[in-house]
Formats: C-alpha cells, sequence, structure tokens
C-alpha cells in the first residue's frame, strides 16, 4: 500500500525492490494517513480490480475528496487508472498512441497510457 499526497508520501513496504515511487523517501503509515487512504480506497470498493497506488489527491476547502488517481493493478504493461475528478479541475489532455480519458460518469474517467 503506497499513498503520496498533501500530508506527504507513506508507503506499508519500505523496503520495496521495485522502482522508487516517490519523490525522496516514504514514511511509514500513521494512523492519519491510514483513515486519509482508507477513505480514498472506499471511493472504489467493490470494483474488479486491485488498487496499486493512489496518487494526485486534492481536497476542497471543507475537506472533501475533490480529485484523486488510482493506478490499477492491471498486469503486464497495462498502466491503467480510475481519475475521480469531483469539481472538473484534472486537465484530461488526449495524447495519440500515449494517453487517452474516456468518460465513465461526470466525476470519474478511465485512463489508459501507453506503457513506455
Amino acid at each position: 500500500m503506497h499513498v503520496d499526497y498533501g500530508r506527504g508520501a507513506f508507503t506499508s513496504d519500505l523496503d520495496a525492490w521495485t522502482c522508487n515511487l516517490f519523490d525522496g523517501l516514504p514514511k511509514t503509515f500513521d494512523q492519519d494517513a491510514i483513515a486519509d487512504h482508507a477513505r480514498v480506497a472506499d471511493a472504489i470498493r467493490g470494483t474488479a480490480w486491485d488498487v496499486h497506488l493512489v496518487y494526485e489527491v486534492t481536497y476542497d476547502e471543507q475537506g472533501q475528496l475533490a480529485s484523486a488517481e488510482f493506478h490499477l493493478d492491471a498486469g503486464g504493461f497495462k498502466r491503467w487508472s480510475y481519475l475521480f475528478d469531483r469539481l472538473g479541475a484534472v486537465p484530461k489532455v488526449d495524447e495519440e498512441g500515449e494517453v487517452v480519458h474516456e468518460p465513465i460518469t461526470d466525476v470519474w474517467w478511465f485512463v489508459e497510457e501507453d506503457w513506455n
């Protein structure tokens, strides 16, 4: 489990052998980060996908979730994610052969990126 947001970068695996997912070293999850992660993860609970990484998390002035991107553990060389953007503030720029944003609802998008 990993998250990088306004409070900092947190991980449940400080000994990960994979590439570094953060700018700098992440911290071990504290109680607030666990609660924040759970709140965001609940938004996609019940889907058929395992979330690999949640990032670009923003909140509005009332502390409500405004946007977040959920990278999916799709396997292989697939880079798939769900983008939640309640306020419509996140740019959704498609680039032929590189990235495509497919609307699911008025606040959710499926994002497919080229792996290389």
